[in-house]
């Protein structure tokens, strides 16, 4: 387990991996501690917090030798083509964001950052936020009006399959989940969503509640200016990244609970409504 770690170690600041080797400790201890009490458990998150800084380093390592990450985070391209368009700037950006969602495989991020570069985080995120709701509307919009068949030609048959048995299985509330976390693809789930009996007005109200928080962390922290990517700042993101994990785990872990939960509120909030 440590050794998977000790042989990416050179290419993390000494920092970085003096935490991921506490962090390991810290699990280790605990697998003596809960030997009787979900040792399994703490071996499967044990053993998946180490595949998951491994794939991270190596994809890192090799976007990074192949020049691909560089053509990604050129937002020095992007910025220059909005400020072309001078006057109607800030339509392209919301533009730009709504085929961003919708068809391109880029990384919201790199619009992101390229919008606080021109307008600041403020504007930035309130231009943002527009354009991924309509975009994300739009990709809902095309599931529930072209169907199936386009979904499935859009995103992949095996992925529209996929997602949609699990927003069947575990109820639309996972949706929510879903869009907070940026381990899933939003476009797609937006698509698959609509080609489920989801309401409209649900989905809306799950995208106003989730696409936000997300655009907000990335526009007002992406640039490093709040918890800088040195220093410092090393220690916060790797806290910030851990509790990220935690957090997507007991959301994970207790997601029927959740769903149940907002289902009672969301009934709750009907009858009273009809009462008046």
């Amino acid at each position: 387990m440590i050794l998977g770690v000790y042989l990416f170690a050179k290419t993390l600041p000494l920092i970085a991996y003096i935490i991921i080797q506490f962090i390991n400790f810290l699990l280790l201890l605990g697998m003596f501690l809960f030997k009787f009490y979900q040792f399994e458990s703490l071996v499967k998150l044990t053993f998946t917090f180490n595949v998951m800084i491994f794939l991270f380093v190596a994809s890192y390592i090799t976007l990074d030798v192949s020049g691909v990450l560089q053509s990604l985070t050129n937002m020095e391209l992007i910025k220059n083509f909005i400020l072309s368009t001078e006057f109607w700037g800030m339509a392209v950006f919301v533009c730009v964001q709504i085929i961003q969602v919708i068809f391109l495989p880029l990384p919201s991020i790199v619009i992101n950052l390229v919008g606080v570069a021109l307008y600041g985080p403020t504007v930035a995120f309130l231009l943002s936020s527009l354009g991924v709701f309509l975009g994300s509307v739009g990709a809902f919009a095309l599931g529930r009006i072209f169907g199936k068949k386009l979904v499935e030609w859009i995103a992949g048959k095996d992925k529209a399959i996929e997602y949609r048995r699990l927003l069947s299985h575990k109820g639309k509330y996972m949706l929510i989940l879903m869009l907070l976390f940026p381990f899933f693809p939003d476009d797609i789930l937006c698509m698959v969503a609509g080609i489920t009996t989801m309401s409209w007005k649900f989905f809306i109200i799950a995208v106003l509640l989730t696409r936000p928080i997300t655009i907000a962390v990335m526009c007002y922290m992406g640039t490093g200016d709040i918890i800088p990517f040195t220093g410092w700042g090393i220690v916060a993101w790797i806290a910030i990244s851990i509790a990220f994990i935690l957090l997507f785990y007991l959301l994970n872990k207790y997601k029927n609970q959740l769903a149940n939960l907002a289902s009672k509120i969301w009934g709750a909030r009907k009858k009273r409504k009809y009462r008046r």
